[in-house]
């Protein structure tokens, strides 16, 4: 891979109202074209947020959705990820979709759920993190609270992922911790984070601070706490010189060692 753009795509999710997250979306989406990233990331449940009591109406939209999406990748010529609900035999899962120009090129349903918001009691959990391949790219999938458990994106990077993707909805009050975490996630693995969080008006709401990190922690990019879009130029030659001073990357993740006992 050569040097790309990535970008995020920030707004305030508004729960279930569709009409204007998507609107929301177009216009930021626009906004970043003419820096032709080739991976743009909006936030968790972008389209509809939380709206847990008409989640089997949003359900079904979801295949309209990724038509959509995939018309954004076709014109700006870009991967576009972020979360929808998604319906499977029954079960309903937070759903992290990569949308090419010829629709989904990859998808990690959300395994670790936030009770204190109810998610455990709305959604299924899906299995751990793989790599998405699309692009050229591979990518390690995290999913907001899945960015707190750091074996998350260890497996998929001991599998070639150069670049974790993080959809979010995280709250201001933890919003600290948020950087501290992508910043981290980014050094331990030595490779890049691009993360989309919504954003809000209360500590309880999201806070904002969408980012763009590289292998050595640097912040190429970050948004405050409001409508914004941004790119960041990612070069895989760079995280590839960190591994070769010295590695991190080389030792496998818990769950790999356990699997050759």
């Amino acid at each position: 891979m050569e040097r790309f753009a990535c970008g995020f795509v920030q707004f305030r999710v508004e729960p279930g109202a569709v009409e204007d997250n998507l609107a929301a979306a177009a216009r930021l989406l626009e906004s970043i074209a003419a820096r032709r990233p080739g991976l743009v990331v909006l936030p968790e449940l972008w389209s509809r947020g939380f709206d847990y009591q008409r989640l089997a109406e949003h359900c079904r939209r979801t295949p309209e959705l990724l038509g959509l999406a995939a018309g954004w990748a076709a014109e700006y010529g870009a991967l576009v990820a972020g979360t929808l609900p998604e319906e499977d035999s029954g079960d309903i899962y937070n759903t992290m979709f990569l949308a090419g120009p010829d629709g989904v090129v990859g998808r990690h349903r959300k395994s670790r759920l936030f009770s204190p918001l109810g998610e455990d009691r709305f959604f299924s959990p899906g299995p751990g993190p793989a790599p998405l391949e699309a692009g050229g790219m591979r990518i390690a999938p995290l999913v907001c609270f899945e960015l707190r458990f750091p074996e998350l994106a260890r497996g998929p990077v001991a599998r070639g992922a150069d670049l974790i993707v993080v959809p979010a909805q995280w709250p201001g009050v933890r919003i600290a911790q948020w950087e501290m975490l992508l910043a981290a996630r980014a050094v331990e693995n030595q490779c890049f984070v691009v993360a989309a969080n919504a954003c809000g008006r209360g500590e309880d709401e999201p806070g904002g601070a969408s980012m763009i990190v590289g292998p050595d922690g640097t912040v190429l990019a970050r948004a405050a706490n409001r409508e914004e879009a941004a790119c960041a130029v990612i070069d895989p030659a760079a995280a590839r010189a960190a591994r070769t001073r010295f590695s991190t990357t080389a030792f496998p993740s818990p769950a790999a060692a356990a699997e050759k006992i």
